[in-house]
């Protein structure tokens, strides 16, 4: 095989290889854009389920919170009472009257019935949590910090308020009995109820500010994501039409070597008749 032939069989497989990588970047092109687009509404619309879900998980906690409040309100309003039965315990009318038969009840009822919202949303929050953390292990994605174990205090100290209610609820009794030291007993059972629904809002409030947090780093994500895809979006673009410039100048260039007419040593030398 000549040399001539040889150059020429390259050219052709060259302009074939170029073919195929400039087939390749074209794919590549379209396809980043349209997985790009993909990526980018997939990514949103996971951002907006985050958000939505913070938004009903903080909601739920609003409520416990305000059945927290109520429920101190009630305690606070017996603390009161029992300050003014401390300066007469003798007089039996007086804590008929301020702790009539059925006065703790409302205490009981209020704290059971925060507990029973806590226990019903407490679902959607671990829920939401745990969406939130599935998102936060993604590759470049950078979330606040929700700790679950804030869910965790709130149900032991839920346990321990119904508990202490209870125990306030039987020292009320020894009041209205006239038992001794009943009023001392009384004040600590209070102090011990009010300081788990301390608590227990505190965790609440500690755990809604995580979510405000998660919101205000979804919301800035929602913005940033979008942005930062369409930028990689056009530099694989720039760089697979480099890549195809290349090759369609590779292309050019053999395809010229494949059109050369073929110089054969024969052709090149002169006839009998001219060199008579």
């Amino acid at each position: 095989m000549s040399h001539k032939t040889s150059s020429r069989i390259l050219a052709g497989l060259t302009i074939f290889l170029c073919a195929v990588v400039l087939l390749i970047s074209l794919v590549a092109v379209i396809g980043t854009w349209v997985g790009g687009r993909a990526a980018t509404n997939a990514t949103l619309q996971l951002l907006g389920a985050i958000d939505r879900t913070a938004g009903t998980a903080r909601t739920a906690i609003g409520r416990v919170n305000t059945g927290v409040g109520q429920a101190r309100d009630e305690v606070s309003s017996l603390e009161a009472v029992t300050a003014q039965i401390s300066q007469n315990v003798n007089d039996k009318g007086l804590i008929l009257t301020l702790l009539p038969l059925g006065r703790e009840d409302g205490l009981t009822a209020k704290v059971q019935q925060f507990v029973d919202e806590f226990n019903n949303v407490r679902e959607v929050v671990v829920s939401t949590i745990e969406l939130y953390r599935a998102v936060s292990a993604l590759p470049f994605v950078s979330l606040p910090k929700v700790e679950n174990e804030k869910l965790l205090a709130v149900a032991n100290f839920a346990s321990d308020v119904i508990s202490a209610v209870q125990d306030l609820n039987a020292r009320i009794v020894e009041i209205r009995s006239n038992a001794a030291g009943a009023i001392s007993r009384v004040t600590d059972a209070i102090t011990r109820v009010k300081d788990r629904l301390n608590q227990i809002e505190a965790e609440l409030n500690a755990l809604d500010a995580q979510l405000v947090a998660v919101q205000a780093r979804v919301a800035q994500l929602r913005q940033a994501i979008p942005i930062a895809i369409t930028v990689a979006m056009i530099v694989i673009t720039l760089l697979a039409a480099w890549v195809a410039y290349t090759q369609i100048v590779v292309m050019r260039s053999a395809w010229r070597k494949l059109r050369t007419p073929d110089d054969s040593p024969a052709a090149a030398l002169p006839s009998s008749d001219e060199a008579g």
